[in-house]
């Protein structure tokens, strides 16, 4: 299929999608802005993945020209906020436009997100501002009920060991948040930058040859020790150490994903078994532990061979 030529797109396509950013960002002002804040890259990596580089620049700066006069002063927050998720866009579109693999985008993306949440934090820190404390405080102005439970619940002691662990778990926090974001913008804006039979976006590999190295599997059981046998909150090889676990046990999980998929291939099981993995881990958490070690299984053994022997 020939190249899309992005400079002589219909008018509509931008204007349609332009007023659809335009919306999102006033869906912010809503009760829905949990969700809708999740998706606010996707139209806007949409219409740089459809535009040249000039068409694209003039496009978003009209649709935040149109929210601000609409919206008067209060519009600067959101603009800022927009900008703010610009640069993984760019760099995202920027390796699907060079016909990189999809995994390469995802990478680039989520570390220029993460490299921004890094340097904003650094800067708040700068600043005096010390966002564990603020979020504590929040807590108890705008969430009274909950405060009030945490503290019939646990002692000082034990809210004072949660604030540490928060504030331990902030480099995983900024990870997770930089991939989850990435990763929800790829998977929606694919199919819709490529609605109409283009193939501006390239997928993922299927989820059932995903394979991590095996030598992440030495790292994770190494961590998964020092996790076990260090236990000094305030020591900054203790919050390494928490952290690297925390990150390798995300990773052997969505490794179990992978098995899960593989194995119902093979079984001709369906696809639902993922996703019913998914929603083990997001409402039981402690599950996670468990798939983890089945993505540890996955890697370290040859459990496909020999499935694929069997078959």
């Amino acid at each position: 299929m020939a190249p899309v030529n992005r400079t002589n797109r219909s008018i509509l396509f931008p204007i349609v999608w332009c007023v659809l950013y335009v919306l999102l960002l006033f869906s912010i002002l809503t009760p829905l802005n949990l969700i809708t804040v999740t998706v606010i890259m996707v139209p806007v990596f949409v219409l740089y993945m459809n535009l040249s580089a000039r068409w694209f620049a003039a496009a978003y700066a009209a649709s935040l020209l149109v929210f601000y006069l609409l919206t008067g002063g209060l519009g600067w927050v959101f603009i800022l906020l927009s900008l703010f998720f610009l640069p993984p866009v760019i760099v995202m579109g920027s390796f699907h436009k060079k016909g990189a693999p999809a995994k390469n985008a995802l990478v680039g993306g989520t570390l220029t997100l993460l490299a921004e949440l890094v340097i904003l934090l650094v800067a708040v820190r700068l600043a005096g501002v010390n966002p564990v404390k603020e979020f504590q405080d929040s807590l108890q102005t705008t969430s009274p009920v909950i405060w009030e439970l945490w503290q019939s619940q646990f002692t000082p002691e034990q809210i004072d060991l949660l604030m540490k662990y928060v504030t331990n778990m902030i480099p995983f926090f900024l990870v997770t948040f930089s991939l989850f974001y990435v990763a929800v913008t790829h998977w929606i804006g694919r199919k819709l930058a490529n609605m109409g039979g283009h193939k501006l976006v390239q997928p993922l590999p299927p989820l059932a040859s995903w394979k991590l190295p095996k030598s992440l599997g030495w790292y994770f059981l190494v961590a998964l020790i020092l996790d076990m046998v260090m236990r000094d909150p305030d020591s900054f090889l203790t919050m390494a150490v928490m952290n690297l676990f925390s990150l390798l046990s995300l990773a052997f999980a969505i490794q179990s994903l992978s098995f899960l998929a593989f194995w119902a291939q093979k079984k001709r099981k369906g696809r639902f078994w993922p996703a019913l993995a998914v929603l083990f881990m997001i409402f039981l958490p402690w599950t996670m532990t468990l798939f983890s070690l089945l993505g540890l299984m996955d890697v370290m053994f040859p459990v496909r061979e020999r499935m694929n022997g069997k078959s």
